[in-house]
């Protein structure tokens, strides 16, 4: 058997021996004219089926080696089996994988949308593997997985598609790049640019040492960013603590309530309800006067 390389969806052409079962055991010139029904083609194991073209002789004089060519559709399997059934050859196979190396999964989608593309179920495929789409519909671009479904096929990316796959889209998904922790590492840090830092519970303390003018606006504060929560226990005390107390804003106000009081009795009877000088009054203490008020024609003495 001989094992070739091949890309999932996509046409392979080798070249390779076929062998005789007598005589020079390699196929040279007139020595074998395939027809139909000489070599099969099997996909992931199925059934077989006669390949779509037939190999030719590679030219030139003396040449052993022939020329096989298979099919996008043929090679739409992760393992390509070609077998040569003629009684007067050997039973030659070639063996086409298409999954490389290190590779998850190689097929075909059978759907995609912005940022998704349906690839074929029950793979181990988890949040940080890549997507390589290497043809049909948006060939070239690779994108990192978000999430997958298995029992759908579905994946999610973390970002949109240049270009949507669709059906006709060929990928491969390769594991992420960057293996996951199993426990979060310890950081000791001691110093911060290079002077050291102090720390409270292990938490590093972080002093400013000034900010611009308007840096501490409404808009730079979410809503709810400060509660309660976030308040020492006394800080409503020490805010309160230059302010006047509720009982004694009462007793400013019962003093003021008193002297408004007595101001109003000294009064002769020359307001109004609403505390207004009446515009009949003609004299004030002793002297008398004229007018009656009005703008222009101002109470003035006589």
């Amino acid at each position: 058997m001989i094992t070739k390389r091949g890309r999932f969806g996509v046409a392979l052409t080798f070249e390779a021996p076929v062998l005789k079962t007598t005589g020079a055991y390699a196929v040279i010139g007139t020595d074998w004219t395939p027809g139909a029904g000489d070599v099969k083609v099997s996909k992931d194991g199925g059934n077989v089926a006669d390949i779509t073209t037939l190999p030719t002789l590679l030219g030139g004089t003396g040449s052993k080696q022939s020329v096989w060519n298979l099919s996008a559709a043929e090679m739409e399997a992760g393992r390509v089996l070609v077998q040569v059934v003629d009684a007067a050859l050997q039973d030659d196979t070639f063996l086409i994988e298409t999954l490389p190396d290190g590779a998850i999964a190689t097929g075909k989608a059978s759907a995609g949308g912005a940022s998704t593309i349906t690839l074929a179920t029950g793979l181990a495929i988890t949040a940080g593997a890549i997507v390589h789409i290497h043809g049909g519909t948006g060939a070239g671009q690779a994108l990192f997985v978000n999430g997958y479904v298995s029992g759908t096929g579905v994946a999610t990316m973390e970002n949109a598609w240049a270009t949507q796959p669709d059906a006709t889209s060929l990928y491969t998904v390769w594991p992420s790049p960057l293996a996951p922790a199993t426990t979060v590492p310890d950081v000791n840090v001691t110093k911060f640019g290079g002077t050291t830092g102090t720390f409270a519970a292990g938490i590093p303390e972080v002093k400013v040492a000034s900010l611009a003018a308007n840096a501490i606006t409404a808009a730079a504060i979410a809503a709810d960013a400060v509660d309660a929560d976030a308040l020492a226990a006394d800080a409503v005390t020490e805010i309160q603590s230059g302010l006047a107390t509720a009982a004694a804003l009462a007793v400013v106000d019962d003093f003021l309530d008193t002297e408004i009081t007595a101001i109003l009795a000294r009064l002769p009877a020359t307001l109004t309800a609403d505390g207004n000088m009446k515009s009949d009054v003609l004299r004030i203490i002793g002297v008398a006067l004229q007018g009656n008020g009005t703008l222009g024609n101002e109470f003035r003495p006589v």
